[in-house]
């Protein structure tokens, strides 16, 4: 017997877009944001070429925050802003500020970064070549996704353009989280699956095990 359950998500933590515009120097400019180390494994080179190369061919004040442990520093540009490893405050409201939050890898199994971004109100856009990823997005409603830098460009263009696309994209992915990967959610699933006769006790029992 055995059954995938995926993991669970906390209440998203309450942060003031402000915040991050203030403490990363964002002033009122459009960002996206990447939240995880910044790595060519993680896919986070791949992303600063394609966003320099989505700067060159459209001027303006647009910027890319890369949040986490710089392994690999992406090229020196005042459009790209690294300010490494950061707080739950800061990354909240990097995320909640954000057009949207790209996830750049290829080899995810889950990403719960992608399940924050929605709770915070942000729309995604992932790496086609992720299976796991992809199906989020396809599922949720949440997100597109590239397979190369036309698409990358193409979905840039649309989200950053349309404001209500955004927010229903980051509404059908809050919705699937909360379907789906609240904590409530999966202890009764995982009860049902035990047969546990009393999902209250088994519950109780699982919040006290995290």
């Amino acid at each position: 017997p055995q059954i995938v359950l995926g993991l669970g998500v906390d209440d998203p933590v309450e942060a003031d877009p402000l915040v991050a515009r203030t403490r990363l120097g964002l002033g009122d400019r459009p960002y996206l944001v990447c939240v995880g180390r910044v790595d060519r494994s993680k896919g986070t080179d791949l992303l600063a070429r394609y966003f320099l190369e989505y700067k060159r061919r459209n001027p303006g004040p647009l910027a890319l925050v890369l949040l986490g442990q710089v392994v690999d520093a992406p090229p020196a540009s005042p459009d790209i802003i690294t300010p490494g490893l950061v707080d739950e405050e800061l990354k909240w409201s990097a995320m909640r500020g954000a057009d949207l939050l790209v996830s750049p890898s290829a080899n995810e199994s889950f990403s719960l970064v992608l399940l924050e971004a929605w709770l915070a109100g942000t729309p995604v856009l992932v790496n086609g070549a992720c299976g796991a990823t992809v199906e989020h997005c396809r599922f949720s409603g949440g997100g597109l996704w590239f397979r190369g830098y036309a698409e990358f460009e193409v979905s840039l263009d649309r989200l950053l353009g349309d404001a209500r696309l955004r927010s229903s994209l980051a509404a059908a992915g809050a919705r699937y989280v909360d379907d789906r990967f609240r904590w409530p959610v999966l202890v009764r699933r995982y009860a049902a699956f035990l047969g546990a006769p009393d999902t209250g006790a088994t519950a109780a029992a699982v919040h006290e095990e995290r």
